[in-house]
């Protein structure tokens, strides 16, 4: 008692002071108490002109029956403010206007906030107040926000009816109706902001997402705006919303955001009123292309409402790399130069002859093109080889397809499995050199393409070969080869390759000179790692000469093994098992397609299989990166889609 008593003269005192903010009640037949119980805020120039209104909801610890429990409403938020001197007055555009605030106090019956409070708020100030009726704005903190995102998008009730201009829900509660999201907001175009914290541990900020994420999908204009603070709590997200000058702050990914506009100057650039409503701003659909591609042009348009003319366009980068150059920031349709790898979100804002604005935005996605390694060039005896592509890869993620064509030759080749990754090429004709082409696509639909040569001699080679073929062993690489039979052959030279273009000589085994009977051969290779590896022969004839067998690669063992990642495309948890030999401490870690890592999960292998799971759920929409690395051997790379 003594405590409402203390706050009943302190708000007495504040109404002394600035003699503008009031206790006041209507009788209600809907409320629990007969009565709605609110405080109303008069600005100093009340009576000079038809005054804005903002309508505004505590949040749960503010309830009371609406007369003696009535000064807790001003305890945070706008009524707090009032109570502290704010005038409420600012400019935009050259006119100042001085708002009223109305501020309802919640039946403590209630956990949430019924739409019939703004409503009968809307009909009292209608009748007693000299307010503009086409600049109602409406908004609330953390149940009150619930209540604001509740109202304006509850079908049977519509609040575009009563006037309102624009909404700005603050840490608000998941409240809203997912189902006529589209048809209320996205209906009747009505500009929100909302707000929330990071780290807001009471109401999370996935409430704020899921509004955003439904506003996106139905592809709202004007395109609402979200704004998350990296850091404050529940209270810092509306100190910093209802602050009445033009702060600076930390957002979410560490940028910097000053609040210019300020909310109340977001308010009142905007108007229900006829022949005055915003327009309707298209940055055209989303564009994805593969470099060396660096350039695209983005369409949007523009069209006025109510009658109404777009007067200017202008567009921006609003993320992305940098580099990006927009070559006509201020025409409808412009090319844009010097894209490179990433994802960009591009804005186009629209103005009316009003003065009145509106924006949308549209992203390009770059893809840098994933490297085919079609194998080294080939000179063979035989009319069959094959050709391995096991070298190529994608800065994107995995390789998801191969496809072998022929594109050169004096003959038609048979292409053996022209769909996977080796390929066996028969049919060929002595004296004849035959190209291959390697065209490889990666997960997120990129294709690159190389070629390779094979040549088929004319005549026999001194040496034919048998076989040539290669298995791992521990840490060991065995090669076997065997001839048919040899015409002055002087040595064989082993050469190596990691990668299976660039090779080096290793050892020497002597050859059998002349001879008609088989012979088999072996070479150890004990200097090998973790890896793959590609092995070459270069037979040298007695007189110097000398050609190259086919090149055969080794895989590495089970230790290497794939991991499973799945689901793709994800929408919440993404798990990930490793099935290998590998131990040891490592991570996973999930980056965007600019580098930046957006999750990193600390992981200890000490058997052979090994589950994590990571959160996904609050990461925007679109391709990932998923690297996992255990001790000094294991790294894999996958592509992810998140929905």
């Amino acid at each position: 008692m003594k405590t409402l008593m203390l706050a009943a003269c302190l708000l007495c005192l504040c109404v002394s002071v600035f003699s503008q903010q009031v206790a006041k009640s209507i009788p209600n037949s809907t409320s629990p108490d007969g009565r709605i119980g609110f405080l109303e805020f008069r600005p100093s120039d009340y009576g000079s002109q038809k005054h804005p209104l903002i309508i505004f909801l505590h949040g749960i610890g503010e309830r009371g029956n609406g007369t003696s429990q009535i000064a807790t409403v001003a305890y945070n938020g706008i009524p707090l403010l009032c109570s502290q001197g704010a005038t409420m007055r600012f400019t935009v555009a050259g006119q100042t206007s001085s708002f009223v605030v109305l501020s309802p106090q919640l039946s403590a019956s209630y956990g949430y906030w019924p739409s019939f409070y703004l409503t009968e708020m809307i009909k009292y100030a209608k009748a007693n107040l000299q307010i503009d009726t086409n600049r109602i704005y409406i908004t609330g903190l953390s149940l009150g926000g619930g209540g604001i995102w509740g109202a304006i998008t509850y079908a049977p009730i519509s609040p575009f009816d009563a006037g309102i201009a624009a909404a700005a829900p603050v840490c608000g509660t998941q409240t809203m109706d997912d189902a006529a999201f589209c048809s209320t907001i996205g209906a009747s175009h009505l500009p929100v902001w909302a707000f929330h914290s990071m780290d807001d541990g009471t109401v999370g900020v996935g409430a704020t997402q899921h509004a955003e994420m439904l506003a996106t999908s139905c592809g709202v204009t004007p395109a609402a705006k979200f704004t998350y603070y990296q850091s404050g709590g529940h209270a810092g997200a509306w100190i910093n919303a209802y602050d009445t000058g033009h702060i600076t702050r930390t957002v979410n990914g560490g940028g910097s955001f000053t609040a210019n506009p300020n909310m109340y100057e977001w308010f009142l650039s905007h108007t229900r009123a006829t022949g005055n409503t915003v327009p309707i701003a298209a940055a055209g659909v989303a564009q994805s292309i593969t470099l060396p591609v660096s350039t695209v042009t983005l369409t949007g348009t523009g069209s006025g409402t109510n009658g109404a003319t777009i007067s200017s366009y202008s567009w921006a980068k609003t993320s992305g790399p940098a580099g990006a150059g927009i070559s006509a920031a201020n025409a409808s349709t412009t090319a844009v130069t010097g894209l490179s790898q990433g994802v960009y979100v591009f804005t186009l804002t629209v103005t009316d002859n009003h003065g009145l604005s509106a924006s949308s935005a549209t992203t390009v996605t770059v893809l840098a093109a994933p490297v085919a390694n079609p194998g080294p060039s080939q000179t063979i005896s035989t009319t069959s080889t094959l050709l391995d592509a096991t070298g190529s890869y994608s800065p994107n993620g995995s390789i998801s397809g191969y496809s072998w064509q022929q594109v050169g030759g004096p003959s038609v080749a048979t292409i053996v499995n022209a769909g996977s990754s080796t390929a066996t090429i028969n049919d060929m004709v002595q004296g004849g050199t035959y190209a291959f082409k390697l065209t490889v696509t990666d997960v997120a639909g990129a294709s690159g393409s190389a070629i390779t040569d094979v040549e088929v001699l004319f005549t026999l080679l001194p040496v034919e070969f048998t076989y040539f073929k290669g298995q791992k062993n521990s840490t060991e690489n065995l090669l076997q080869w065997a001839t048919a039979n040899e015409q002055n052959n002087d040595y064989f030279v082993i050469e190596r390759s990691d990668d299976g273009n660039k090779f080096v000589s290793i050892a020497e085994v002597a050859g059998a000179g002349s001879s008609n009977a088989a012979n088999q051969y072996t070479y150890t290779d004990t200097k090998t790692s973790s890896g793959n590896y590609y092995y070459r022969l270069k037979q040298v004839d007695k007189d110097g000469k000398f050609t190259y067998s086919k090149v055969i690669i080794i895989h590495e063992n089970s230790k290497t093994g794939a991991a499973q990642i799945y689901p793709n495309p994800v929408r919440a948890s993404l798990s990930v098992v490793i099935n290998n030999d590998v131990k040891g401490d490592g991570n996973i870690s999930v980056y965007d397609l600019a580098g930046r890592s957006v999750r990193r999960e600390i992981v200890i292998k000490n058997d052979k299989v090994l589950n994590a799971a990571i959160n996904m759920n609050d990461l925007v929409p679109g391709l990932y990166i998923v690297e996992i690395k255990i001790g000094d051997t294991y790294k894999l790379t996958k592509s992810i889609l998140k929905k």
